[in-house]
């Protein structure tokens, strides 16, 4: 296509002038409006929002920059698909010699770093630098230094089809962009920004930890954990205002200058307390402020020497961070993994960091990904807003019963920030900013940057407005439109704003969305603190002017939203209990919680219960060894899914389901295990007398990347009218992790399921109107497995390395084979013995009758189906095999064909599949509930059938020996067609004894 007129006549007019360009003190604001914005106008960029968007829609946002010194507070642009950030430009004078100074591009890249962007540029127009800012820069770093692209202005013309190919605003719509950002892709560096940060404030905790310990001595760990916490919670929100430019930039770096620096600190927290109102800064006793004021931390005694440290290493150049542009959710990552670890006292009262005990069983802190967040809240969240008004949408009460470190609540406030702005854009925006106690403000574009404007409600007249809109990560149309309508925004209805106006929430509204909406509670206190930490960060996004304060305290305190407490235990747990048997620790761990008394205006009104509860429960079982004896009674006594194996996320979801009031929504991504796992049958069946379940939808991946554990997000209204809950169907898929960043269904394998499909004691969310039938007939007119045979997991010693010996060492000894061993129709020969003397620490059958029976079927753990073969002789097996025994050999041997048909292979991808992409595993509760076709032996037609099945098998068995035998190739090719024509006799005769039809088989090949 060649370049376009504009840019040759940039080009052209930049060759001309250069000289004086570069001498005459020509700025980066001339630089900028003369060559960087038509530039990039010709790349397809809407640089100047001429169409008229909201703020949350521009394809470019142009930062005000704070000058510090040599440093800018900020990028010079953003450049944006559906509001969500791709890369940053950062704009120089042309005096600037951009390939051999190593400053501007630290700086570039420090900014692309923190916001997590994977390439970013730079440029005075003379110069054009892409970098990759996937690695951590570092102040030494030459100018060179993850460059990836370097062009001159005049390569412009020559290579602009390669510049439009990548940075043009169509390439970054078709993915072209995030291509030659994974082509790019070099030696990562040290590490993320996410791991990083984490990183850092690791060190300070344990500096601060062993400090206020040394210094404080009368402080207990729960105290000495409290005090740490909030100090660093306190320096992290103050600094991110610096780089925000809410409080004077390097108001904290100046605290290294003389003594007495945490006396002088505790003055910055108490006039933090006078301007933001929030519980995070709260040293005195105020009327309506229920939580108990911060009496510990002013007390404290700190050593100079840690916070002088502390403070140095959060500012550039030192510091690799740029707080101004570190995403929400990249602090909530950092949190959740923080909050991992606590703080202990040795006797000779020394701090330690260490693990907590959870934690530690669980092999570490999963973060919830932000799309799993996005798409619960937009199906629970979005669905109760929809055709609503702002003042109806402030009634709609959401809770997450397990905040952890506030990713739900985050989510779920961007949602609600998101809406009510669409809303007012809709709906006529500039009546509503002249409205008394305004919702919206104007933000009109002036001459140097964004010049906001907001109402005075008393003089009616228009005075600055604080900042700009902050950026939502997705944009608002997806809530009724399809995925392409959230990149391209539609024109604003009802009355536009004038050209180069726009319109922000005001931080009155912010705050009011928040207090009205929003309630987390958790057991964590340190996670309390850290969700309120994180709402009031996005309380302030995109405020950036001190005058904020000069009318109002800016924050709202949340310790009515917020809470800390046990979710599972109420206060009626001491009922009959002697509190005085029970120590401190003990009643940390109960935390009984009163929802009637913390919530009143939720529980005690016609309609109680919240609108929605949303969330990522804990993944966690309890047993004796690592639960009190007298909470595991309270939590058996009150939740039906507390059986044999207590797992936390059943109760929490059972609780949930109490909290909601009628109508109103659930979601959560819990462990597939709930579909199927026979410890889940009671809370199914619970479930099913409560909810209509709306969606279902299984990651075929592992959403949690490190964690070995596979999850689904369950969608659900609570529902009394059991005639409502039965006449909707529910939508479900199984599919790609990936399908989960869709925004809304349906998946390309979406399918209803009626919701008479799903029985309590299975979910089977594979059953669709094509095989719902067939698949009822093989329950119904069938007899299960476990009636007509013996079914036993294997032996577990516990100590493999003490029990197995390749050589058998005694008459103790005898032999045994593992899951590897058994394949279809044939088993290894075994190699090992076994010390036949069952441990304390054993599990599993150590019947001898069963292990050294003359023959019986043996089924693998591991697999997808059920991998089964025969043993003959009296040999053992390990826990990963299930043996099966029948009357006779020839019954094991007709139960085998019918096993490894492709009747049950069909029958067990429909009702067991456990969606796993590693180690998916059969379960004896499956295995039971598997159809076998009984036999009259005295109607000659069955018992033929039967016995062609039986001689069958045997003839499977023997070829798949001379198979394990062969040396030739041709022979093994031979025997394998052989087999092959077996397998297919036995699953026409299969069919044939399950009276299927012609249309029936269809459907069993189909899937198979």
């Amino acid at each position: 296509m060649g370049a376009p007129k504009t840019v040759i006549e940039l080009v052209e007019r930049f060759e001309r002038n250069i000289e004086s360009y570069k001498n005459s003190g020509y700025n980066e604001t001339q630089v900028r409006r003369e060559f960087v914005d038509p530039l990039f106008a010709a790349l397809g960029w809407d640089v100047d929002n001429t169409q008229g968007y909201a703020e949350a829609y521009k394809d470019v946002i142009h930062e005000d920059a704070i000058k510090i010194g040599s440093a800018t507070k900020a990028p010079d642009y953003c450049f944006r698909i559906g509001g969500t950030r791709k890369f940053f430009l950062e704009a120089k004078k042309p005096s600037i010699d951009i390939k051999s100074d190593p400053s501007p591009a630290y700086q570039l890249r420090r900014y692309g770093w923190s916001a997590k962007l994977p390439l970013s540029i730079l440029t005075d127009f003379e110069e054009f630098a892409v970098y990759d800012c996937r690695s951590r820069p570092v102040k030494t770093d030459k100018s060179s230094k993850s460059r990836i692209l370097y062009l001159a202005y005049t390569d412009y013309i020559e290579k602009w089809d390669e510049i439009a190919a990548i940075f043009s605003r169509e390439a970054v719509l078709k993915g072209s962009f995030d291509k030659y950002a994974d082509t790019a892709k070099g030696k990562r560096g040290t590490q993320e920004v996410d791991a990083s940060f984490l990183a850092e404030i690791e060190l300070w905790r344990e500096a601060l930890a062993k400090n206020i310990a040394l210094r404080n001595p009368a402080l207990n760990h729960r105290e000495l954990n409290f005090a740490v916490q909030l100090t660093i919670d306190r320096i992290i929100f103050l600094r991110i205002c610096e780089d925000r430019g809410i409080e004077r930039y390097g108001e904290l770096l100046a605290m290294i200058n003389g003594e007495a620096v945490y006396d002088r600190l505790l003055g910055l927290f108490r006039k933090a307390d006078d301007r933001y109102n929030s519980g995070l800064f709260h040293f005195t006793t105020e009327k309506g402020r229920h939580d108990p004021p911060d009496e510990l931390t002013p007390g404290l005694v700190i050593d100079d020497k840690i916070l002088k440290d502390m403070f140095k290493r959060m500012y550039y150049p030192d510091s690799p961070f740029e707080f101004s542009v570190l995403p929400a959710e990249i602090l909530g990552q950092v949190y959740e993994q923080f909050l991992g670890s606590t703080i202990t006292l040795t006797a000779g009262h020394r701090a330690r960091v260490e693990n907590k005990p959870e934690v530690k069983k669980a092999g570490g802190v999963f973060y919830t990904p932000a799309y799993i967040v996005d798409y619960i809240v937009e199906n629970t969240v979005g669905k109760l807003v929809e055709g609503k008004t702002p003042k109806q949408v402030r009634k709609i009460k959401i809770l997450d019963p397990a905040c952890g470190s506030g990713s739900f609540l985050l989510g779920a406030y961007q949602f609600l920030l998101d809406w009510h702005l669409q809303y007012y854009l809709d709906n006529d925006p500039q009546v509503w900013a002249k409205k008394k106690d305004p919702p919206v403000c104007s933000v009109v574009k002036g001459s140097s940057g964004i010049l906001p404007e907001s109402q005075d409600a008393a003089s009616n007249k228009l005075l600055p407005c604080e900042g700009e809109v902050a950026e939502g990560r997705r944009g608002l149309s997806r809530l009724s439109h399809p995925p392409a309508s959230r990149i391209t925004p539609s024109p604003l209805r009802g009355t536009p704003p004038s050209q180069g106006e726009s319109f922000k929430l005001t931080l009155t509204e912010r705050k009011r969305i928040l207090l009205d909406c929003l309630y987390g509670v958790d057991i964590d206190s340190q996670a309390v603190e850290v969700t309120k930490l994180s709402l009031l960060l996005k309380v302030l996004e995109g405020e950036k002017q001190i005058t904020l304060f000069a009318t109002e305290r800016a924050l709202p305190d949340l310790c009515d939203n917020i809470k800390c407490g046990n979710s599972l235990i109420g206060p009626d747990f001491y009922k009959n209990q002697q509190l005085a048997l029970f120590d401190d620790e003990m009643h940390y761990k109960i935390n009984a919680f009163d929802w009637q008394k913390e919530f009143p205006h939720i529980f005690k009104t016609k309609t109680p219960g919240f609108d929605a509860v949303i969330g990522n429960p804990p993944y966690r079982m309890l047993q004796p060894h690592n639960t009190e004896e007298d909470i595991l009674a309270y939590l058996k006594s009150n939740f039906v899914a507390a059986e044999f194996k207590i797992e936390l996320f059943h109760l929490f979801y059972q609780k949930a389901v109490t909290l909601l009031k009628n109508g109103g929504h659930h979601g959560y991504i819990i462990p597939t295990t709930i579909l199927n796992n026979v410890y889940a049958e009671a809370l199914r069946q619970w479930i099913m007398n409560c909810c209509s379940i709306l969606s279902i939808a299984v990651a075929k991946d592992r959403v949690f990347a490190t964690a070995d554990v596979h999850t689904s997000i369950i969608i659900s209204t609570k529902e009394s009218d059991s005639k409502k809950r039965n006449e909707h169907k529910i939508l479900t898929c199984a599919g790609e992790s990936k399908e989960f960043n869709s925004i809304t269904l349906p998946y390309s394998n979406i399918r209803q399921l009626r919701f008479d499909a799903l029985p309590g004691h299975v979910w089977n969310i594979l059953i669709n109107e094509d095989n719902a039938n067939l698949i009822t007939r093989l329950n119904k007119e069938f007899a299960q497995l476990k009636s007509l045979t013996i079914i036993n997991r294997g032996l577990i010693t516990g100590s493999k390395d003490k029990y197995f010996s390749d050589k058998k060492i005694s008459e103790t000894y005898v032999p045994i084979i593992a899951g590897s061993d058994v394949q279809r129709y044939n088993i290894t020969p075994y190699s090992q013995y076994v010390l036949f003397e069952r441990p304390k620490t054993s599990g599993g059958c150590w019947d001898k009758d069963v292990h050294l029976a003359k023959h019986k079927l043996v089924i693998r753990q591991i697999g997808y189906k059920p991998t089964a073969s025969i043993l003959t002789q009296p040999i053992a097996v390990t826990g990963n095999i299930f043996t099966i025994r029948a009357d006779n050999i020839e019954e094991e041997k007709y139960i085998l064909g019918i096993i490894n048909s492709k009747l049950i292979e069909f029958y067990w991808k429909v009702m067991f599949t456990d969606f796993k992409s590693s180690f998916p595993q059969v379960t004896i509760f499956s295995l039971s509930q598997i159809p076998i076709r009984t036999i009259d032996f005295s109607n000659k037609t069955e018992k033929r059938l039967h016995d062609e099945l039986v001689s069958l098998v045997e003839g499977m068995l023997g070829l798949h020996e001379k198979l394990a035998a062969a040396r030739t190739g041709d022979a093994k090719t031979r025997l394998q067609r052989q087999i092959e024509a077996t397998d297919s006799q036995i699953d026409r005769l299969v069919y044939d004894l399950y009276g299927l039809t012609e249309e029936e088989i269809a459907i069993v090949e189909g899937a198979n």
